[in-house]
């Protein structure tokens, strides 16, 4: 990389840690859905058990998987219960989340476009406020993120519809908002007749698989209860 890219990369990276990271102690909410997901994951804690569900989809009676609440009691673990280390975590994957679209706006499109837009996201308020909330939808903008890289990727290798399986299997372990998203990838996947490749359909389906069979381990032990939610 130029010294140019290093230089505006440096600096929105800096600039969306310290919005999110200064004074996060004081800032922190501590709200009722960061309560809701600390509370059940601090089960697995004090007393570890398998779970094949996680929270609830903020809607009705469906469940989302399990690895969110699993991936909320490690840090809770290691911080011995307290919360404030989760606020860490979700500024973190915001920080993440704007060095993806940096790279996505300039590798896609061109190096302003990387800028501009990792740069928004790095200080607008709304996005700032949200990157401190540590709940399952903090990983949406960077599960849509990489749904559209993988898309575009496809073009030049069909073996990149495995991240793209590996992003709809993430939906249903952090949040349903990216669901109506899968089915333009769906749309492409049968109008580009991928499905004619076996061992793509195959690999897609195991990658796929691999982040929902918690839930079908569930269903199949409670009368398929969430499934026929749909």
């Amino acid at each position: 990389m130029s010294r140019k890219i290093v230089f505006f990369l440096g600096l929105i990276l800096l600039l969306s840690s310290l919005l999110r990271f200064y004074h996060l102690d004081d800032n922190y909410v501590f709200g009722f859905d960061e309560e809701y997901q600390a509370t059940y994951a601090m089960t697995l804690v004090s007393d570890f058990h398998p779970i094949w569900i996680g929270v609830s989809a903020s809607f009705l009676d469906y469940y989302l998987g399990p690895y969110f609440t699993y991936f909320s009691a490690f840090w809770l673990m290691l911080s011995h219960g307290d919360p404030l280390i989760t606020a860490y975590v979700a500024g973190f994957v915001g920080v993440v989340t704007t060095l993806v679209i940096f790279f996505v706006g300039w590798k896609f499109f061109n190096l302003t476009t990387g800028v501009v837009s990792s740069l928004l996201y790095a200080g607008l308020p709304l996005f700032v406020f949200y990157d401190q909330k540590y709940w399952n939808p903090m990983f949406v903008p960077l599960i849509v993120l990489l749904m559209f890289t993988s898309l575009l990727l496809i073009k030049r290798s069909p073996w990149w519809w495995l991240l793209y399986s590996a992003t709809v299997g993430a939906i249903f372990e952090t949040d349903l908002a990216p669901l109506p998203l899968a089915l333009i990838g769906v749309w492409i996947f049968l109008k580009g007749k991928y499905f004619l490749n076996k061992k793509l359909v195959l690999g897609c389906l195991l990658v796929f698989l691999l982040f929902y069979w918690p839930l079908l381990v569930f269903d199949y032990n409670d009368n398929w209860s969430n499934l026929t939610f749909f």
